[in-house]
Protein backbone atom coordinates (compact mmCIF):
# COMPACT_ATOMS: atom_id res chain seq x y z
CA UNK A 1 0.00 0.00 0.00
CA UNK A 2 2.71 2.49 1.01
CA UNK A 3 4.88 1.50 -1.93
CA UNK A 4 2.05 2.07 -4.42
CA UNK A 5 1.33 5.47 -2.88
CA UNK A 6 5.01 6.43 -3.09
CA UNK A 7 5.24 5.34 -6.72
CA UNK A 8 2.13 7.30 -7.63
CA UNK A 9 3.37 10.44 -5.87
CA UNK A 10 6.89 10.02 -7.38
CA UNK A 11 5.46 9.83 -10.91
CA UNK A 12 3.27 12.90 -10.29
CA UNK A 13 6.20 15.00 -8.97
CA UNK A 14 8.61 13.99 -11.72
CA UNK A 15 6.01 14.79 -14.40
CA UNK A 16 5.42 18.20 -12.87
CA UNK A 17 9.20 18.90 -12.74
CA UNK A 18 9.61 17.89 -16.38
CA UNK A 19 6.71 20.11 -17.42
CA UNK A 20 8.11 23.11 -15.49
CA UNK A 21 11.59 22.59 -17.01
CA UNK A 22 10.13 22.59 -20.50
CA UNK A 23 8.23 25.81 -19.85
CA UNK A 24 11.35 27.46 -18.36
CA UNK A 25 13.39 26.45 -21.42
CA UNK A 26 10.78 27.87 -23.82
CA UNK A 27 10.61 31.11 -21.84
CA UNK A 28 14.41 31.50 -21.89
CA UNK A 29 14.47 30.94 -25.66
CA UNK A 30 11.79 33.63 -26.04
CA UNK A 31 13.84 36.04 -23.94
CA UNK A 32 16.96 35.39 -26.06
CA UNK A 33 15.00 36.09 -29.28
CA UNK A 34 13.57 39.30 -27.89
CA UNK A 35 17.04 40.53 -26.79
CA UNK A 36 18.16 40.51 -30.43
CA UNK A 37 15.20 42.68 -31.51
CA UNK A 38 15.00 46.47 -31.60
CA UNK A 39 14.67 47.90 -28.16
CA UNK A 40 11.11 49.09 -27.43
CA UNK A 41 9.00 49.56 -24.35
CA UNK A 42 6.92 46.52 -25.26
CA UNK A 43 9.93 44.17 -25.66
CA UNK A 44 11.50 45.36 -22.42
CA UNK A 45 8.23 44.88 -20.49
CA UNK A 46 7.75 41.39 -21.98
CA UNK A 47 11.34 40.37 -21.09
CA UNK A 48 10.83 41.54 -17.48
CA UNK A 49 7.45 39.79 -17.26
CA UNK A 50 8.76 36.45 -18.60
CA UNK A 51 11.86 36.63 -16.35
CA UNK A 52 9.68 37.14 -13.24
CA UNK A 53 7.52 34.17 -14.19
CA UNK A 54 10.63 32.04 -14.71
CA UNK A 55 11.84 32.94 -11.21
CA UNK A 56 8.49 31.73 -9.77
CA UNK A 57 8.68 28.52 -11.83
CA UNK A 58 12.20 27.80 -10.59
CA UNK A 59 11.06 28.25 -6.99
CA UNK A 60 8.19 25.82 -7.62
CA UNK A 61 10.66 23.34 -9.20
CA UNK A 62 12.94 23.59 -6.18
CA UNK A 63 10.00 22.93 -3.81
CA UNK A 64 9.01 19.88 -5.85
CA UNK A 65 12.62 18.65 -5.75
CA UNK A 66 12.61 18.98 -1.95
CA UNK A 67 9.31 17.09 -1.81
CA UNK A 68 10.78 14.32 -3.95
CA UNK A 69 13.69 14.03 -1.54
CA UNK A 70 11.27 13.78 1.44
CA UNK A 71 9.30 11.17 -0.44
CA UNK A 72 12.37 9.03 -0.98
CA UNK A 73 13.18 9.30 2.72
CA UNK A 74 9.65 8.12 3.69
CA UNK A 75 8.63 11.32 5.47
CA UNK A 76 5.44 11.81 3.40
CA UNK A 77 3.81 8.46 4.10
CA UNK A 78 1.32 9.84 6.67
CA UNK A 79 0.35 12.70 4.39
CA UNK A 80 -0.17 10.35 1.47
CA UNK A 81 -2.31 8.03 3.58
CA UNK A 82 -4.44 10.96 4.82
CA UNK A 83 -4.91 12.23 1.27
CA UNK A 84 -5.82 8.77 0.08
CA UNK A 85 -8.36 8.36 2.89
CA UNK A 86 -9.87 11.75 2.15
CA UNK A 87 -10.20 10.92 -1.55
CA UNK A 88 -11.84 7.59 -0.72
CA UNK A 89 -14.33 9.32 1.61
CA UNK A 90 -15.15 11.85 -1.08
CA UNK A 91 -15.62 9.07 -3.61
CA UNK A 92 -17.94 7.20 -1.22
CA UNK A 93 -19.95 10.35 -0.55
CA UNK A 94 -20.32 10.96 -4.29
CA UNK A 95 -21.37 7.34 -4.82
CA UNK A 96 -23.99 7.57 -2.05
CA UNK A 97 -25.29 10.83 -3.46
CA UNK A 98 -25.49 9.32 -6.92
CA UNK A 99 -27.29 6.24 -5.58
CA UNK A 100 -29.80 8.40 -3.70
CA UNK A 101 -30.40 10.45 -6.81
CA UNK A 102 -31.02 7.29 -8.81
CA UNK A 103 -33.45 6.02 -6.17
CA UNK A 104 -35.31 9.32 -6.15
CA UNK A 105 -35.58 9.34 -9.93
CA UNK A 106 -36.73 5.72 -9.91
CA UNK A 107 -39.39 6.48 -7.27
CA UNK A 108 -40.62 9.49 -9.25
CA UNK A 109 -40.74 7.43 -12.41
CA UNK A 110 -42.65 4.65 -10.66
CA UNK A 111 -45.15 7.18 -9.25
CA UNK A 112 -45.64 8.76 -12.67
CA UNK A 113 -46.08 5.34 -14.25
CA UNK A 114 -48.65 4.48 -11.60
CA UNK A 115 -50.60 7.67 -12.25
CA UNK A 116 -50.35 7.16 -15.99
CA UNK A 117 -51.60 3.58 -15.75
CA UNK A 118 -54.46 4.64 -13.48
CA UNK A 119 -55.47 7.36 -15.95
CA UNK A 120 -55.22 4.95 -18.87
CA UNK A 121 -57.29 2.32 -17.03
CA UNK A 122 -59.94 4.88 -16.03
CA UNK A 123 -60.13 6.19 -19.60
CA UNK A 124 -60.36 2.64 -20.91
CA UNK A 125 -63.12 1.73 -18.45
CA UNK A 126 -65.06 4.87 -19.29
CA UNK A 127 -64.74 4.20 -23.01
CA UNK A 128 -65.90 0.62 -22.48
CA UNK A 129 -68.86 1.79 -20.39
CA UNK A 130 -69.85 4.36 -23.01
CA UNK A 131 -69.57 1.72 -25.70
CA UNK A 132 -71.82 -0.65 -23.73
CA UNK A 133 -74.31 2.15 -23.07
CA UNK A 134 -74.50 2.93 -26.78
CA UNK A 135 -75.06 -0.75 -27.57
CA UNK A 136 -77.75 -1.03 -24.91
CA UNK A 137 -79.45 2.13 -26.16
CA UNK A 138 -79.40 0.84 -29.72
CA UNK A 139 -80.68 -2.57 -28.63
CA UNK A 140 -83.42 -1.01 -26.48
CA UNK A 141 -84.50 1.29 -29.30
CA UNK A 142 -84.69 -1.65 -31.73
CA UNK A 143 -86.79 -3.58 -29.23
CA UNK A 144 -89.04 -0.54 -28.71
CA UNK A 145 -89.48 -0.10 -32.47
CA UNK A 146 -90.32 -3.79 -33.00
CA UNK A 147 -92.79 -3.73 -30.11
CA UNK A 148 -94.51 -0.58 -31.38
CA UNK A 149 -94.80 -2.03 -34.88
CA UNK A 150 -96.33 -5.27 -33.58
CA UNK A 151 -99.09 -3.90 -31.29
CA UNK A 152 -102.35 -5.80 -31.96
CA UNK A 153 -105.28 -3.99 -33.55
CA UNK A 154 -107.59 -4.51 -30.59
CA UNK A 155 -105.02 -2.93 -28.25
CA UNK A 156 -104.61 0.10 -30.55
CA UNK A 157 -108.41 0.45 -30.66
CA UNK A 158 -108.70 0.26 -26.88
CA UNK A 159 -105.83 2.72 -26.36
CA UNK A 160 -107.62 5.28 -28.55
CA UNK A 161 -110.54 5.18 -26.09
CA UNK A 162 -108.45 5.05 -22.84
CA UNK A 163 -107.27 8.01 -20.77
CA UNK A 164 -103.56 8.75 -20.54
CA UNK A 165 -103.24 7.18 -17.05
CA UNK A 166 -104.36 3.77 -18.31
CA UNK A 167 -102.82 1.41 -20.84
CA UNK A 168 -101.11 -1.91 -21.59
CA UNK A 169 -97.73 -3.58 -21.29
CA UNK A 170 -96.83 -5.02 -24.68
CA UNK A 171 -93.50 -6.85 -24.84
CA UNK A 172 -92.22 -4.91 -21.80
CA UNK A 173 -93.14 -1.57 -23.45
CA UNK A 174 -95.70 0.65 -21.68
CA UNK A 175 -98.45 1.91 -23.99
CA UNK A 176 -100.71 4.68 -22.65
CA UNK A 177 -104.10 5.86 -23.80
CA UNK A 178 -104.66 8.72 -26.23
CA UNK A 179 -107.28 10.62 -24.20
CA UNK A 180 -106.42 13.14 -21.46
CA UNK A 181 -105.55 11.68 -18.07
CA UNK A 182 -108.27 11.43 -15.42
CA UNK A 183 -107.27 13.70 -12.51
CA UNK A 184 -107.02 12.16 -9.05
CA UNK A 185 -106.97 8.56 -10.30
CA UNK A 186 -104.00 6.13 -10.20
CA UNK A 187 -101.99 5.00 -13.20
CA UNK A 188 -103.05 1.48 -14.26
CA UNK A 189 -101.35 -0.75 -16.82
CA UNK A 190 -102.62 -4.19 -17.89
CA UNK A 191 -100.21 -7.01 -18.77
CA UNK A 192 -101.65 -10.13 -20.40
CA UNK A 193 -99.73 -13.35 -19.77
CA UNK A 194 -100.07 -16.85 -21.13
CA UNK A 195 -102.82 -19.06 -19.68
CA UNK A 196 -105.38 -16.24 -19.50
CA UNK A 197 -103.62 -14.49 -16.60
CA UNK A 198 -103.90 -10.73 -16.36
CA UNK A 199 -101.34 -8.79 -14.28
CA UNK A 200 -102.56 -5.33 -13.25
CA UNK A 201 -100.00 -2.71 -12.22
CA UNK A 202 -101.32 0.24 -10.25
CA UNK A 203 -99.30 3.33 -9.21
CA UNK A 204 -100.49 5.95 -6.77
CA UNK A 205 -98.57 8.83 -5.25
CA UNK A 206 -97.54 6.68 -2.25
CA UNK A 207 -97.81 3.01 -3.30
CA UNK A 208 -97.21 0.55 -6.11
CA UNK A 209 -99.64 -2.39 -6.17
CA UNK A 210 -99.66 -5.53 -8.30
CA UNK A 211 -102.90 -7.48 -8.86
CA UNK A 212 -103.46 -10.81 -10.56
CA UNK A 213 -106.66 -11.81 -12.34
CA UNK A 214 -107.54 -15.24 -13.71
CA UNK A 215 -110.19 -15.13 -16.44
CA UNK A 216 -113.37 -13.44 -15.15
CA UNK A 217 -112.52 -13.87 -11.50
CA UNK A 218 -111.95 -10.92 -9.19
CA UNK A 219 -108.48 -9.48 -9.07
CA UNK A 220 -106.28 -10.55 -6.18
CA UNK A 221 -103.66 -8.29 -4.55
CA UNK A 222 -100.23 -9.88 -4.95
CA UNK A 223 -97.78 -7.25 -3.59
CA UNK A 224 -97.64 -3.72 -2.27
CA UNK A 225 -94.62 -1.44 -2.17
CA UNK A 226 -94.09 2.02 -0.74
CA UNK A 227 -92.88 4.55 -3.29
CA UNK A 228 -89.96 6.78 -2.40
CA UNK A 229 -90.57 10.45 -2.98
CA UNK A 230 -87.63 11.75 -4.90
CA UNK A 231 -86.72 15.37 -4.47
CA UNK A 232 -86.03 16.83 -7.88
CA UNK A 233 -83.03 19.16 -8.28
CA UNK A 234 -83.83 22.88 -8.47
CA UNK A 235 -84.41 24.24 -11.94
CA UNK A 236 -82.91 27.40 -13.41
CA UNK A 237 -86.23 29.22 -13.18
CA UNK A 238 -86.50 28.49 -9.45
CA UNK A 239 -82.94 29.67 -8.86
CA UNK A 240 -83.55 32.90 -10.81
CA UNK A 241 -86.72 33.56 -8.83
CA UNK A 242 -84.88 32.95 -5.57
CA UNK A 243 -82.13 35.40 -6.53
CA UNK A 244 -84.70 38.04 -7.51
CA UNK A 245 -86.36 37.74 -4.11
CA UNK A 246 -83.01 38.04 -2.34
CA UNK A 247 -82.12 41.13 -4.39
CA UNK A 248 -85.49 42.75 -3.62
CA UNK A 249 -85.10 42.00 0.08
CA UNK A 250 -81.58 43.45 0.05
CA UNK A 251 -82.73 46.64 -1.64
CA UNK A 252 -85.60 46.92 0.81
CA UNK A 253 -83.31 46.68 3.85
CA UNK A 254 -80.66 48.97 2.36
CA UNK A 255 -80.47 52.39 4.14
CA UNK A 256 -81.67 55.31 2.05
CA UNK A 257 -79.30 58.06 0.97
CA UNK A 258 -80.71 61.57 1.59
CA UNK A 259 -79.79 63.97 -1.18
CA UNK A 260 -82.46 66.67 -0.53
CA UNK A 261 -81.28 69.89 1.06
CA UNK A 262 -84.12 69.82 3.54
CA UNK A 263 -82.87 66.56 5.01
CA UNK A 264 -79.17 67.49 4.98
CA UNK A 265 -77.31 68.42 8.16
CA UNK A 266 -76.38 71.82 6.80
CA UNK A 267 -80.00 72.74 6.32
CA UNK A 268 -81.02 71.35 9.73
CA UNK A 269 -78.41 73.55 11.50
CA UNK A 270 -79.68 76.69 9.82
CA UNK A 271 -81.20 79.20 12.22
CA UNK A 272 -84.90 79.80 12.13
CA UNK A 273 -84.26 83.57 12.09
CA UNK A 274 -82.31 83.33 8.83
CA UNK A 275 -84.36 84.12 5.79
CA UNK A 276 -84.97 81.43 3.22
CA UNK A 277 -83.99 82.75 -0.25
CA UNK A 278 -86.57 80.48 -1.85
CA UNK A 279 -89.49 82.31 -0.23
CA UNK A 280 -91.39 84.85 -2.30
CA UNK A 281 -90.62 88.53 -1.72
CA UNK A 282 -93.18 90.59 0.08
CA UNK A 283 -94.98 93.45 -1.59
CA UNK A 284 -92.98 96.05 0.38
CA UNK A 285 -89.64 94.67 -0.82
CA UNK A 286 -88.58 96.01 -4.16
CA UNK A 287 -87.12 93.90 -6.90
CA UNK A 288 -83.65 95.24 -7.84
CA UNK A 289 -84.17 94.26 -11.47
CA UNK A 290 -87.18 96.53 -11.74
CA UNK A 291 -85.18 99.40 -10.21
CA UNK A 292 -82.43 98.99 -12.82
CA UNK A 293 -84.95 99.02 -15.65
CA UNK A 294 -86.54 102.23 -14.32
CA UNK A 295 -83.13 103.97 -14.12
CA UNK A 296 -82.31 102.89 -17.65
CA UNK A 297 -85.55 104.37 -18.94
CA UNK A 298 -84.96 107.61 -17.00
CA UNK A 299 -81.39 108.24 -18.14
CA UNK A 300 -81.59 106.55 -21.53
CA UNK A 301 -79.03 103.83 -20.89
CA UNK A 302 -79.38 100.14 -21.24
CA UNK A 303 -82.57 100.27 -23.26
CA UNK A 304 -81.11 99.20 -26.55
CA UNK A 305 -78.00 99.67 -28.62
CA UNK A 306 -75.25 102.20 -27.97
CA UNK A 307 -76.74 104.62 -30.59
CA UNK A 308 -79.84 105.19 -28.42
CA UNK A 309 -77.83 107.38 -26.03
CA UNK A 310 -76.87 109.85 -28.77
CA UNK A 311 -80.38 110.08 -30.08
Amino acid sequence: MERSLRINEYNTITNDIKYIDSIIKKAEDTINRMKNQVQTNFTMSQIIKISDKNIERKKLRDSLTDRLRLLNEGLLDDELKANMKQKMNEAKAKAILKENRKKTLAADKAEKNKVSKAYYQAHRNEARQNRYLKKNMSRSYKHFSRACNSIPDYMIRNLSEMPNNKGYFWKSVACYGDLPAEPGKPTVLFDRRRGGIMIIHEWTTDEYKVYEKQGKENKVLVSTQKRKKRQLPPTCAAEIEKRKKEEAERKKNKPKKFSDKKSSKRYQKRSKKEKDPRKKRSKKEKDPRKKRSQNSQKYGRGTGSKWDKKC
